[in-house]
This record gives C-alpha cells, structure tokens and sequence, in this order.
C-alpha cells in the first residue's frame, strides 16, 4: 500500500523589516506568495531558493501585503455582518428573489420563505434550497449548449467548491459548484461552455478557447466579471 503523502514542513520566518511568513518547500519553479483564511501570509518556495532571497521577495511586497491582508479584514466584517431576512432579497442568477418569512427555507413562486429564527440555525438548510436551484438552472444550461457544442458529458453533479466554478474530468464527468448559482446568466453560461468545450479539448490550447468562442464570443469579459462574484461569496460567508 502507498503511503500517505507528506505535507511540507513549514518554516516561520520574518521579523523587523521582513513581515512574519509561513514557508513551505515544494517541488515547484518560482515562489508564490499567498494569504491564508487566518490572514497569515505564505510563501511556497523551491528547494533550492535561498532564504535570503525569499525573505528579500516577501519584503518587496509590504504594500501588497497590507492591501490583501485589509481586504481579508473588511471581507470578515463583512461575513460576519450578512444575513439572509424576511425583507430583503437574494440575487440568484440574475435574479432578485425576495424574501418572505413563512418557515421553510424553500424557494416557491420566485420568492424565498424562511423562518423567523436566527439565520445562523437554518443557514445550512438554505444552502441545501439552494444547491437544488443551481442543480436546476445549471443543468438547464448544460442541456442548451452540449448538442450546439456537440458535446455529451458522461454526467452532471453540483459539488461545493470554493477553488473552481466547475470541473471536467478525464472521462467527461462535470462538476459544478452550487455557488455558481450567485452569478449572473451571462456568466454561469460562460462556465457551462468552458467545462463543456474540455469535452472537445481537455487543455486550454487556442484550439480549445475557439470552441468556447464559438459560444460565448464575449468570453473574456465574463471571465473577469466572475471575481466580482468571487469577493460577494467571500464577503457574504457562503465559502
């Protein structure tokens, strides 16, 4: 039997000019700089960078640091502060569905019923309403384009990824996650076509990116429009 992979040891390094930093030594050939959930920065770096010169490209980038790490401030605020309540609404798929207090969650008649009690007790039956939704609407779109992409996927599932707005596996397989759901039309479609068109090119040659123009000829512009999207489900606490 194989044996459980190793994680790479983490080093704690910083100090006066250098800001505190998590180093982890990988098998790669540039080193990255990142900022965890808990707001620590982490560099993962290759074997054979020396640590001078990692500590020298972490103090380059001070200001970043500052900038990324006061986002991820304003984001927790911002979670921690987001509620889902009779009276206010909840844009899904371009859509804003009002909210209405009549128990479930459920989604009914375009409108969304919930309980009078705290968000935080039913907050993961909403996630369930709405996983269904997405399972609805996305695989609406999938049913769309495939026969203009000339395309059958082995099969569709909605997952709960925070990493990828969908996946296409070696064997045609497609995952989508549920948070997809908080895009507008234009780029949910821009997703289904991307993972539809890995079905024709499993890379991302130029051969591929037509594929996907044939499609979505305004692909790029929808692309860039999802890390809005991105930064409302961190803010709003649903990663």
């Amino acid at each position: 039997m194989a044996g459980k992979k190793r994680e790479p040891e983490v080093q704690l390094r910083g100090g006066g000019e250098i800001p505190a930093y998590r180093l982890r030594r990988m098998p790669r050939k540039t080193i990255a700089l990142s900022l965890g959930k808990d707001g620590a920065a982490e560099v993962r770096a290759p074997q054979w960078v020396p640590a001078r010169e990692i500590d020298a490209f972490v103090s380059s980038r001070r200001e970043w640091l500052a900038a990324q790490s006061a986002r991820l401030a304003e984001s927790r605020a911002r979670s921690e502060s987001f509620s889902v309540a009779p009276g206010g609404a909840l844009t899904l798929a371009g859509r804003e569905i009002p909210v209405l207090e009549g128990g479930g969650p459920r989604l009914e008649g375009g409108r969304l019923f919930v309980p009078a009690a705290p968000f935080a007790s039913w907050r993961g039956a909403l996630e369930a309403v709405l996983r269904e939704e997405a399972a609805r609407v996305i695989g609406g779109r999938v049913a769309f384009f495939a026969p203009r992409l000339g395309v059958a996927p082995a099969s569709v599932r909605i997952g709960r990824s925070n990493s990828a707005w969908g996946v296409c596996s070696a064997k045609n397989a497609l995952t989508f996650t549920w948070k997809l759901l908080f895009a507008p039309p234009e780029d949910i479609d821009y997703v289904v076509v991307h993972e539809l068109a890995h079905i024709r090119e499993h890379n991302h040659s130029p051969r591929f990116w037509r594929v996907v123009e044939s499609a979505v000829p305004d692909w790029r512009a929808r692309r860039a429009s999802l890390r809005a999207v991105q930064w409302k489900i961190r803010c709003e606490g649903w990663d």
